[in-house]
């Protein structure tokens, strides 16, 4: 026979007759569509499958992999990604210190405004004694 079903081409490709219904959709199987005793039925060429059959080898070259193997990828995996969180880690740490030292220096800069008020205060209060002593205890009372 020169024309395959879907479920024969499916088995020769070792693939599900889905695979073959949508590899004939795409376009990578042509085949045609024909009446048959169960209604209308694809056939897929003999040539279209050996040429299938090629293509399906080629892509289900698989590599097993060791445990060992399998380790190792996962070790260098592991040992970048903590490479790459130290390195985000320094600059977190780096920008933590520059608020620090910003913060600090705030720190110090409120305090010298506080001795500055608290200075001009202590001027005027000192200035507002020595002006009232001159005028005496209970000079408020004589203005009156």
């Amino acid at each position: 026979m020169d024309k395959l079903t879907i479920k024969e081409a499916a088995q020769a490709l070792g693939v599900s007759e889905k695979t073959i219904r949508r590899m004939i959709k795409d376009g990578r199987l042509k085949a045609s569509l024909e009446k048959s005793v169960y209604g209308q039925q694809y056939y897929i060429p003999k040539s279209e499958i050996d040429n299938a059959v090629q293509i399906v080898e080629a892509v289900k070259v698989k590599k097993e992999y060791s445990v060992e193997e399998l380790a190792v990828a996962i070790s260098n995996y592991l040992s970048e990604r903590d490479k790459k969180l130290v390195e985000a880690l320094e600059i977190l740490n780096q920008k933590i210190e520059k608020i620090q030292k910003e913060n600090q220096q705030l720190k110090e800069e409120l305090l010298k405004l506080q001795e500055e008020h608290f200075r001009k205060i202590d001027e005027k209060l000192t200035q507002w004694r020595q002006e009232n002593k001159k005028k005496g205890l209970f000079s408020f009372l004589r203005r009156q």
